[in-house]
């Protein structure tokens, strides 16, 4: 029963882990990769008319190599299918780090997908919580003396690897610091024996944080790699403007699991008898901390945060002697073929859902990217030959616009553009004070927007500017100019 359990989960991972390939980054991180494959890794931007030539850090340098040729496979159901894979790899390391398995352990890691469930998508950012879901089973396992402290030495080439990945491999630089610092304070000022590494273990731990810091310099920006995270991380023009940004609004249902989490995971605390060690209080608390103040920082907080609850869970179950209770006892006695007859029907069922929602997602993707992006705009665009003019474009548009060779006006590289262009750029959007003063200074052609955007009733009424496209989707308004020669 329990490997039966074990391969739903996997199942349910997997099914849940497909998704449709809409990410707006997407795009422009597979252009990236068809540029890296044919010349090199760009340092300066290849893709605007705005700011062409300014130097750009391609940080994702090796996920967007990876995503191409996953592309170049089998399309873009070939990247649905194996982020669903990267999604079971992610929750199995969650799985193996959480006691009380399989029932609790898979109870809590489901709990842990389902909390970052929205950040899951064909994107280069799930490497970031892939590689942190490593680095935490690692150090569990050496530090409750499960592995070898022999282990620790693997995160240093983890670490190689995962900067040239994403730059978020600072978390996990970080994560390093705060175990070798938290458990060097539990060991030498509290004396606390289990559940922190012990005096050999800290010192491997001191040369892996030392050794995985010299090791990520090896990329291609060096050690700026360092430094590059804080202009976004400082950036209050992305935290503001950016969705992915903010911090979750909890009347939302998306953002539940992880209320429910966090909830358990304080209830877990409180009803523990022996002190919470100052690392995980100190993971905990800032993991926590970071996904209430923005909903890019959830999964951190959920691949950290359930394995910790399920121990909690587990120590006052066991406290408690749940085991010993007249519950227990009955479904204890439950025959054998009663269980064996229900798991086979619940299996039954998963199975046929699962297979039924992984081939319903592949089969409607393409109608996605029609229904999310301005596909037939785009081609029309081609027809009229406007394809390499000046255009002003949805920001969330931008990487698709790239990915079909148009130069773009602004993309998903906010970092790149820095603030002062970015909110120029919003005052134009959202038709604010001298909108127009944007658009005559880089001397735009066409304006591609959302269908119901002000700006396509407002061109209607303009002479400057003429509606010649709208398909509910998106809209084109060229300059009065070009509508003349069309017409000729």
């Amino acid at each position: 029963m329990k490997k039966i359990s074990f391969i739903l989960f996997a199942v349910i991972l997997f099914s849940l882990g497909v998704k449709y390939t809409i990410d707006p980054d997407l795009w422009w991180h597979l252009k990236t990769g068809e540029v890296i494959a044919k010349q090199g890794i760009p340092e300066t931007d290849l893709f605007s008319f705005t700011v062409p030539g300014t130097p750009w850090t391609a940080h994702e340098w090796l996920s967007d190599l990876l995503l191409w040729n996953l592309h170049q496979i089998g399309g873009f159901k070939t990247l649905a299918v194996f982020f669903g894979f990267i999604t079971v790899l992610t929750f199995f390391l969650v799985y193996f780090r959480s006691p009380g398995r399989p029932y609790l352990a898979i109870f809590f890691s489901v709990l842990a997908f389902l909390a970052s469930d929205f950040m899951w998508r064909a994107r280069p950012q799930v490497f970031n919580i892939l590689f942190l879901a490593f680095y935490l089973l690692i150090l569990d396992k050496v530090r409750w003396k499960e592995w070898s402290s022999k282990w620790l030495f693997l995160l240093c080439p983890a670490t190689l690897l995962w900067a040239n990945f994403h730059s978020g491999f600072l978390m996990g630089i970080l994560v390093l610091g705060v175990y070798l610092a938290g458990d060097f304070l539990d060991q030498y000022w509290f004396h606390a024996e289990n559940g922190v590494f012990d005096r050999n273990a800290l010192k491997r731990l001191a040369a892996v944080l030392t050794g995985s810091v010299v090791l990520a310099c090896f990329n291609p920006q060096g050690i700026y790699i360092f430094v590059y995270p804080f202009g976004t991380l400082l950036s209050p023009a992305m935290k503001m403007n950016i969705l992915e940004w903010w911090s979750p609004d909890f009347r939302m249902s998306i953002f539940w699991p992880y209320l429910i989490l966090l909830n358990l995971g304080i209830a877990g605390f409180m009803l523990q008898k022996k002190r919470i060690s100052l690392t995980d209080a100190f993971l905990f608390l800032g993991t926590a901390s970071a996904g209430l103040m923005s909903m890019r920082h959830i999964p951190f907080f959920a691949v950290f945060g359930a394995p910790l609850i399920a121990r909690n869970f587990d120590h006052f179950i066991q406290q408690y002697h749940f085991k010993k209770t007249r519950l227990w006892k009955i479904f204890n006695k439950t025959s054998s073929e009663f269980k064996l007859s229900l798991i086979t029907v619940m299996a039954a069922s998963l199975l046929m859902f699962a297979s039924h929602h992984v081939l319903f997602i592949l089969k409607t993707n393409e109608e996605s990217i029609r229904l999310k992006y301005p596909v037939k705009a785009v081609d029309f665009l081609e027809m009229i030959k406007m394809k390499n003019k000046r255009g002003f474009n949805e920001y969330s548009w931008g990487g698709y616009l790239i990915w079909r060779g148009i130069p773009v006006f602004i993309d998903g590289r906010a970092d790149m553009y820095r603030d002062g262009f970015f909110l120029k750029y919003l005052n134009t959007y959202y038709m604010q004070e001298h909108w127009q003063d944007l658009l005559k200074q880089y001397e735009v052609d066409y304006i591609l927007l959302p269908a119901q955007h002000p700006l396509s009733q407002l061109t209607e009424l303009s002479g400057d500017w003429v509606q010649v496209y709208n398909d509910g989707i998106a809209f084109i308004a060229l300059r009065s100019k070009y509508v003349e020669l069309l017409n000729q």
